[in-house]
């Protein structure tokens, strides 16, 4: 044999492959094997910038349109608001003027207005804060409150759960009369 040392052995579809060429070959396949992985995890590391950029943009989209219904629906209820101290406040006015019923109405129409107006000025987000403030100046108040809504929306839930349960009395029977 000559310096190469090289021998011949069949090879694909019937010609001849050297093998001395078998591990250049394989360095070869080895080294597109690279090639293609590598191009695989940069295409890889493409999808996943381009789908955290589109999630990004959904919820920013969903962040707009949250915040834009959220001031529609403040701008709706304090119309509401505002109407309903109208409301009252014509009530006291046709009270009589000694009686104490009327200013506890006019009292009541007062606040309604004067929350009607903080949150036309400061929205929704300005009353969280002004809570979320009020719970770190007064962590006791604050829980004790939110204990008693908490409890009062409990029984309220549950009231109106028993009370949709209730059986309607059937056509003709009357109630406490056994036949």
């Amino acid at each position: 044999m000559g310096p190469k040392d090289s021998t011949t052995r069949p090879g694909p579809e019937g010609g001849q492959v050297d093998q001395g060429e078998a591990p250049a070959t394989a360095g070869g396949v080895g080294a597109a094997t690279g090639e293609v992985a590598g191009s695989a995890r940069e295409q890889a590391g493409e999808v996943g910038g381009e789908a955290a950029a589109q999630a990004r943009h959904v919820v920013d989209q969903v962040r707009e349109r949250l915040g834009h219904e959220t001031q529609s629906q403040t701008r709706r209820f304090c119309a509401n608001l505002r109407h309903w101290t109208e409301e009252l406040t014509s009530m006291a006015e046709s009270a009589k003027p000694d009686s104490p019923v009327r200013d506890v109405v006019y009292q009541v129409a007062d606040g309604g207005r004067r929350a009607a107006d903080y949150l036309d000025g400061r929205g929704v987000g300005g009353l969280v804060e002004e809570i979320q403030e009020f719970g770190r100046r007064r962590p006791g108040t604050f829980l004790a409150g939110a204990a008693l809504a908490g409890f009062v929306v409990g029984r309220l839930v549950k009231a109106t759960a028993a009370q949709s349960r209730q059986p309607e009395p059937a056509a003709g029977w009357v109630e406490g009369e056994v036949s």
